[in-house]
């Protein structure tokens, strides 16, 4: 791989070969990210504006790392960064992303400022307001069949463009772990991370970040989940790579809402070696949090940044603890 990179396996410590197209492990499951980019970036960099966002002080020893100050308005900007440059290294002209979220409109910005084309596999149920939003922003949405889950395994069967989905493409890691850098410059003593879970992309790229750095002490990372939409708290508690859940509820933090975490496997082991946790709130709870922040700070904060305030009530922790505010949504 270009300068000296390469991918390993973060369960069988396999290599992957140069093959642009691979994204994980050949000995596992095709569906899940088992791969990291070994001797990635080292340097914090920024493609198109993302990165170096504010950290502010909520309460007492609770600090907020706002990543709705990127480009598009959410952390999926690191992802798509650590992806583009990837693509932009490898001189590739066409990828494609499953998503109808801020994933979706995250690479809608970077391929028109990169001169990429972008296809866009969407449920058949997105809002024509998001297509549109798309579609202005030059990228090929195609309507699909099913739920994002399924539209997701579906197209790493069939998809003919580079995958740029950061739920499975180890280079997303490589934009969001600079996360860890910026935080132990802005914050002393960090205990403790909480993020917002979906996929678990956030997660595992901010610990890999911490534990780049040399640090006397590395923080736990706490995931977040919604009480039904919970896959790596399955995971994690039954000591499995990842569960894939039959059904699950309905919840306004729809950037946790997933009946499978497809970077669950490398998630869990960052939630292992941190000696880390997934909380699960309830949807009240999640209201709860969202009116609290409202009426108490001076930042937006959508449904998805606000499980991670709701969990702070169920969090017992000794030291200052950061909350990813992970977008405006």
């Amino acid at each position: 791989m270009l300068n000296g990179m390469h991918l390993q396996c973060t369960a069988c410590t396999s290599t992957a070969s140069g093959d642009v197209s691979i994204l994980t492990c050949p000995h596992h499951s095709q569906y899940y990210s088992y791969l990291e980019v070994i001797d990635g970036a080292r340097e914090a960099f920024s493609l198109y504006g993302e990165g170096s966002t504010p950290v502010q002080l909520f309460s007492e020893n609770i600090y907020v790392k706002d990543e709705s100050k990127n480009p598009t308005g959410s952390v999926k900007d690191r992802e798509v960064a650590g992806i583009f440059r990837h693509v932009l290294e490898r001189g590739l002209r066409e990828v494609s992303i499953v998503s109808a979220g801020n994933g979706a409109l995250s690479a809608a910005y970077y391929a028109k400022h990169a001169g990429v084309k972008l296809h866009c596999f969407v449920s058949k149920m997105t809002s024509r307001h998001v297509i549109e939003h798309l579609e202005n922003n030059g990228a090929t949405v195609h309507l699909e069949d099913g739920d994002y889950e399924e539209i997701f395994k579906k197209n790493i069967d069939s998809n003919p463009y580079y995958n740029i989905t950061p739920g499975i493409n180890p280079f997303a890691e490589e934009g969001t772990k600079f996360i860890a850098h910026e935080l132990v410059e802005q914050v002393s003593g960090i205990a403790a991370v909480v993020v917002p879970v979906g996929n678990g992309t956030q997660l595992s790229a901010i610990w890999k970040g911490f534990k780049e750095l040399s640090l006397k002490k590395l923080p736990m990372m706490i995931g977040v989940e919604i009480e039904g939409c919970d896959p790596v708290y399955h995971a994690h508690q039954d000591d499995e790579d990842f569960v894939e859940l039959n059904t699950i509820p309905d919840t306004k933090a729809t950037g946790i809402a997933a009946r499978c975490a497809f970077t669950s496997p490398k998630a869990v082991r960052a939630l292992r070696e941190s000696g880390g946790m997934i909380v699960r709130i309830t949807e009240k709870e999640l209201e709860d949090a969202m009116l609290e922040v409202e009426n108490n700070s001076s930042f937006t904060c959508g449904p998805t940044s606000a499980s991670a305030f709701a969990a702070l009530k169920k969090i017992s922790i000794d030291g200052n603890i950061v909350c990813i505010l992970s977008g405006k949504r």
